[in-house]
């Protein structure tokens, strides 16, 4: 079952993490250094796909570490979900009149809402992009916006490092934001048909943005018109990671991002997993495999082309005007330094550094960037309990170094903790007899959260594969929507997870602030869809006779031209999920199908069912998603489970095929199409049903989950996400003395 970043979040509004602690007498005196602190992490997986900030991995495991290497203008607060500054100095948001948009306190120390009758666009604004001339196009005179945020970054917003030595640059900034635009232009060389369909949710409602590098004071003022709402206005100031240079994928800059531009070009990489298996290419990778050879030759071919007068610059006729050739040839030698030294082109702002990466061995070596320049305490307020003061004068990380491995066994990774060979397990765990091992153990702490739903996902191809021949009942609706009466969810709760559950059935977390806005209209599903093995039978039945050449003998079994109509199920090894797994195939095979399992890990499973569903290798498989946020805003999940919308998640996802009616609304809660608290309900109370009837997936339970560590560290953990979920983890981990003072690291 994959562990994916998810869009946005999920979990419990109010929830608030749990952590068993000691009680530590007070200390007056910062701790120094006596070594060189070495912190040891694993997780369940890590390195799962490819990394690459457009259209790479989504995988928490794989954002889990990058969190570690990356800095954001806006950082989700782990404890409530409502951004807050991290790089951003200070945001002004302005909305039409009687919109349902406020800010909670003290959010207002940092962000003013104000309202008026009428948001006027400027003419010159960048609405969209012509990849023909490579330029911005403006928005023109008479446009209006519902929205408009102000970003403003410090004065020294340019001087921030990048890992290869590079400093942050208006170019940055820009090439980033035309990344937005360019991938969904059919005249670009990079052209993405699998973005389209993300792209004009998009631009349905973006109405324009202007960058301001010459404010007297500040570095940067980013000022976005736009016709998406939230009801939180922390969360617009958040829109598109209040322009910084990242994405959901990662973090970018304008050397690294130039060379995979070039290799997407020449079709020689891809950026997206889509057009990685449409164009019959590499999906570009900026950590390892085939793609550094590939990398590393455009690297040398730009810098031995360029001179003094000339540099390749991608999109000239704009990104011209934001950096030289000089500048660029000096920023594509730092890359060239970086790479001949650390093996890889994966460079951020983060307070850690990539110092190797090992990929067949899962092996990530991390390092303190030394030239990081916020102050290590700055987050900790947020950690529960703060730590004791006083703490010593850090900049940046609080440990010199982090080795992080995978370790897909969990009750291994609880040995190695109890053995003092671990210092986090960075996964959540629902095994009761594991939970109850770690409480035992006076070593031991964990950290609590609730709400990462795990489902069964259906191939939705069909119903024949071409390839092989063999039906798939999942491609019909039907038979999907079926299947939610066929799996007892109390059996999940009680027998699988020991209770470390909440039965779930639909998109929505069952501990989030919608699940109690809408329980009204979702309970009346809960109750259509509850456990009926009969009434599942019948349905199933009725739809597979649909089916050209399929009968059913007088035993129940299916057969299709005479044969078993067999089903493949692929079922992860890591936790509950082979059990989740074993059930459905039983479940399955008293519904008359020959269904088979197929194990394998999170690394050994994905290149399957998020390969091209069409090939028809699979027909069910284990999901499960982590949160990396307090959820405030659920509608983005209908179009993300069941829908296109979510185009890097790959072929998977280009094969939905939703009713009209659930695309319509899906799209218009992806981008927040609506004025009022009435109108986002009515679009919720439509959603819903809508999303019961296609069942894509079927969400069976959410995770009551704890996440062990060794006593003497201490981090911050999302109530929801907890510590691998969680944005700010690598920015407060550290090691703490008898008495909760933190310990400061050598470099």
């Amino acid at each position: 079952m994959s562990r994916k970043f998810l869009k946005q979040s999920w979990i419990a509004v109010g929830l608030f993490l749990l952590i068993a602690l000691l009680a530590f007498p007070a200390c007056t005196e910062p701790v120094q250094p006596t070594e060189t602190s070495l912190l040891r992490v694993a997780s369940t997986d890590i390195l799962t796909q490819p990394w690459n900030p457009i259209g790479g991995t989504n995988w928490v495991f794989d954002r889990f570490v990058q969190n570690a290497l990356q800095d954001m203008g806006v950082v989700p607060n782990p404890n409530d979900g409502l951004y807050m500054p991290w790089r951003v100095e200070k945001t002004a948001v302005t909305v039409e009149t009687g919109l349902p948009v406020g800010v909670t306190p003290p959010n207002d120390t940092w962000l003013t809402l104000n309202f008026l009758n009428e948001i006027q666009v400027p003419s010159d604004a960048w609405a969209d992009w012509d990849a023909s001339t490579q330029t911005f196009t403006p928005a023109g005179e008479g446009v209006t916006a519902l929205t408009k945020v102000v970003t403003y970054y410090p004065k020294d917003i340019f001087d921030v490092e990048y890992h290869d030595g590079s400093t942050l640059s208006p170019a940055d900034f820009i090439l980033s934001a035309i990344m937005t635009f360019d991938r969904a232009k059919p005249d670009s060389p990079i052209y993405d048909e699998g973005y389209v369909t993300e792209f004009e949710a998009f631009i349905s409602h973006f109405k324009g943005v202007t960058f301001d590098f010459d404010n007297p004071d500040y570095g940067l003022v980013v000022t976005a018109y736009d016709d998406t709402i939230y009801l939180d206005a922390e969360w617009l100031a958040a829109s598109y990671f209040a322009w910084y240079p990242i994405t959901n994928y990662g973090e970018l800059n304008f050397e690294n991002m130039s060379l995979g531009i070039l290799a997407d070009g020449n079709h020689q990489l891809a950026f997206s997993q889509t057009k990685s298996t449409t164009d019959q290419v590499e999906w570009l990778n900026y950590i390892g495999g085939p793609s550094l050879a590939i990398l590393a030759g455009n690297l040398d071919d730009v810098l031995t082309s360029g001179d003094a007068n000339y540099q390749y610059i991608p999109y000239e006729p704009t990104l011209g005007d934001y950096i030289t050739a000089s500048e660029a040839r000096e920023r594509y030698q730092n890359l060239k330094d970086f790479y001949d030294e650390h093996g890889h082109f994966y460079v951020g702002t983060g307070p850690y550094y990539m110092d190797s990466v090992d990929l067949s061995g899962k092996v990530v070596d991390l390092k303190k960037f030394t030239s990081y320049d916020l102050p290590g305490d700055q987050f900790f307020s947020l950690l529960n309990p703060v730590p004791t003061p006083p703490y010593p004068d850090v900049t940046g990380g609080w440990v010199d170094e982090i080795s992080m491995t995978a370790e897909p066994n969990n009750s291994a990774a609880i040995t190695k903790l109890e053995n003092d060979q671990l210092d986090l397990y960075a996964y959540g765990l629902s095994d009761p007899d594991l939970f109850a091992e770690v409480q035992s153990d006076a070593d031991l702490k964990y950290y609590q959260n609730v709400g990462a739903p795990y489902d069964f996902t259906f191939n939705p191809v069909g119903p024949i594969f071409e390839p092989t021949g063999e039906v798939n009942p999942f491609a019909l609706p039907a038979i999907r929507s079926a299947m939610n009466k066929a799996i007892d969810r109390d059996y999940v709760v009680g027998d699988i997870m020991g209770g470390l559950g909440i039965a779930t059935y639909t998109c929505i977390g069952p501990a989030t602030g919608d699940a109690v806005t809408f329980k009204a209209a979702i309970d009346p599903l809960i109750a259509e869809y509850a456990y009926d093995f009969g009434e599942a039978d019948t349905e199933i039945e009725a739809a597979m006779l649909t089916i050209d050449g399929v009968s059913r003998e007088a035993d129940g079994t299916y057969m299709y031209n005479g044969e078993p109509i067999s089903l493949t199920v692929l079922i992860r090894t890591e936790d509950q999920r082979r059990q989740f797994g074993d059930y459905l195939v039983a479940q399955l095979q008293d519904l008359g199908f020959d269904a088979i399992a197929q194990y394998g890990t999170s690394s050994e499973l994905s290149a399957i069912w998020l390969g091209d569903p069409s090939l028809g290798l699979w027909n069910a498989y284990t999901g499960g998603w982590a949160s990396t946020g307090v959820s405030r805003d659920e509608g983005w999940t209908f179009g993300g489970f069941y829908t296109p919308l979510w185009s890097a998640m790959g072929p998977l996802w280009q094969a939905y095929t939703p009713t009209p009616e659930l695309l319509a609304v899906a799209t218009k809660l992806w981008v927040n199409d609506f004025t009022s608290i009435a109108q986002r309900k009515a679009l919720f109370e439509e959603a819903l049903p809508l999303s019961m009837q296609d069942s894509a997936r079927i969400f069976i339970v959410s995770q009551r989950a704890f996440q062990p560590l060794r006593r003497d560290v201490a981090v911050a953990a999302d109530a929801a996400g907890g510590v691998y979920g969680c944005w700010l983890w690598a920015a407060t981990i550290h090691f703490q003395n008898t008495a909760g003072v933190p310990i400061a690291p050598a470099t």
